[in-house]
């Protein structure tokens, strides 16, 4: 391609990339995590910054971006922003590895890639990491290939920054460290100074992330705290990369089908057909490309495979943590594999076109119905917290069950409204165990003085472990009424005449109560 009409593309693949990011970039509020990262930054933030699983290079990035402005669009586009640059950074490490036309393609897949617009488009810190591992191996190829001081620059800054954007960071920079050491010993070529200068920069790199892992030398036991995540299993393997980063927003296949054509029987595939695209134009690269671009593809396949294996294996042993965020990091090498088929086939160039095509307009579909339909999983705390300043009076209470309710409540409140009542929070930890949950709760009741038939509000996260919890308080307390959002639950309760007394009783004296 002619250097003008490159240019030209990768305008194109930016400006679709940031249309993409930006587009309903607040359209929904924040669920739990995202609040989460804005109280990292209120005060005593650095107090909290090391109690932390996570290192706090996101969240120092963050506190400076918030000093800006506090709404949910700007806090937003600090990872929409990252998310950008990535793709821009995907496209010059494919063009250093097999060319302009390999890199634009991977760009384009990248930026269409619904996993990375999500996490573009959350106020946490997996846009930060994916864009560090990027830009870690682009570093690491330009030292392959020319050796500058440049080179060696950027990958020791971004594998610095990269350990300390995320509990997990490091596990990328050792994967690319890794890489980069197999590649010294296979290449006789390189000389002594290539290899100073590589002992010298990953040690300074370890060095300065010893501090961090002093700070958490005694929180070593933080997988016990991820029971959520459910064990991984062989499938976890191929399913997280190949159809939860690709195609996770399309509906089944029956489902679109028979809505859209009105064709509806039981021999339509499921979604696992989408997926036969993008393994089949993996296996077509992996295979048949030239002798020449070996060395590249085998730096991309385990950089995109390594990760995921070891996060696997990590779950069978010490606790599951295999989650699609956690290898998010990964896309960018699995965008690289899909585009580098036109510059890198020796044979069935024509069928790596066509499959290439079908990968992008997958990815296009997945994008519609990921904008179309994500809000729906998330969390309604600002409509919820609408309706509560809408509906409390002044002398009625306001309970947040479960991780961050209080926070997001109080998050939308920019009047103050929910200031003059009652709002108090109950621990997620407490709504793990039944009996437990309702002595702690009726405490809280006592040390609240929530008077006898007061009115109590709940609002609550939708979780299966917070469900015994939910079931036992309604039971106790007479309910009112149930208002429901997506994911959030508002329950108006009355505190029983007796602290002892369930709901059924409750309900029999509840003329008394008026």
């Amino acid at each position: 391609m002619q250097k003008r009409a490159v240019q030209v593309c990768f305008i194109l693949v930016l400006f679709l990339a940031v249309l993409v990011r930006l587009y309903g970039l607040a359209g929904h509020s924040f669920w739990s995590d995202e609040t989460f990262s804005v109280v990292m930054t209120q005060s005593q933030g650095f107090r909290r910054w090391v109690r932390d699983s996570h290192p706090p290079l996101y969240y120092l990035l963050l506190f400076i971006w918030r000093t800006f402005s506090d709404s949910d669009y700007w806090l937003r586009l600090l990872s929409a922003i990252l998310g950008v640059m990535t793709v821009a950074v995907t496209y010059f490490l494919g063009k250093n590895l097999f060319g302009a036309l390999a890199g634009l393609c991977a760009a384009l897949i990248l930026a269409l890639l619904p996993i990375h617009i999500e996490y573009s488009q959350e106020v946490r810190m997996y846009a930060l990491m994916t864009f560090l591992y990027a830009g870690g191996l682009w570093g690491f190829c330009k030292i392959i290939k020319e050796g500058s001081f440049s080179a060696w620059v950027i990958y020791g800054t971004c594998s610095v920054l990269l350990c300390y954007s995320q509990g997990i960071g490091a596990l990328y920079w050792i994967t690319i460290a890794s890489v980069f050491l197999v590649m010294l010993l296979a290449n006789h070529s390189f000389g002594t100074p290539t290899w100073k200068l590589f002992w010298v920069v990953n040690g300074l790199v370890g060095a300065l992330y010893m501090p961090w892992i002093a700070v958490r030398a005694l929180g070593m036991n933080s997988l016990r705290g991820l029971d959520w995540i459910p064990q991984p299993s062989l499938i976890t393997l191929l399913e997280i990369p190949l159809y939860s980063f690709t195609i996770g927003p399309i509906p089944p296949a029956r489902e679109l089908i028979g809505n859209h054509l009105g064709f509806h029987s039981s021999l339509i595939p499921s979604s696992s057909v989408f997926v036969l695209p993008i393994l089949a134009l993996l296996l077509l690269v992996l295979v048949f490309h030239r002798p020449q671009s070996r060395r590249a593809i085998m730096i991309n396949a385990v950089a995109f495979v390594a990760p995921i294996v070891v996060l696997f294996l990590l779950s069978l042993t010490l606790g599951p943590v295999l989650i699609p965020r956690a290898v998010i990091p990964t896309a960018v090498p699995l965008a690289l594999l899909l585009g580098a088929g036109q510059s890198v086939l020796q044979k069935g160039r024509k069928m790596g076109l066509a499959l290439l095509l079908l990968v992008l307009g997958e990815l296009s579909l997945g994008v519609f119905y990921y904008h179309r339909y994500h809000h729906m999983g998330r969390e309604a705390w600002r409509e919820a917290s609408l309706y509560l300043q809408d509906q409390v009076k002044a002398d009625e209470c306001v309970l947040g069950f479960g991780w961050m309710a209080v926070e997001s409540l109080r998050r939308y409140d920019r009047l103050g409204k929910l200031s003059n009542v009652c709002l108090h929070g109950v621990d997620r930890d407490q709504a793990r165990d039944d009996t437990v949950s309702m002595d702690r709760f009726r405490t809280l009741v006592k040390d609240l003085s929530l008077h006898q038939g007061q009115v109590v509000w709940v609002a609550e996260r939708m979780t299966k472990r917070t469900r015994p919890f939910r079931e036992s308080v309604r039971d106790w307390a007479k309910v009112i009424s149930v208002q429901d959002f997506p994911n959030v639950e508002i329950t108006k309760l009355r505190i029983p005449i007796d602290l002892n007394m369930s709901g059924s009783s409750q309900t029999r004296q509840d003329g008394e109560i008026k």
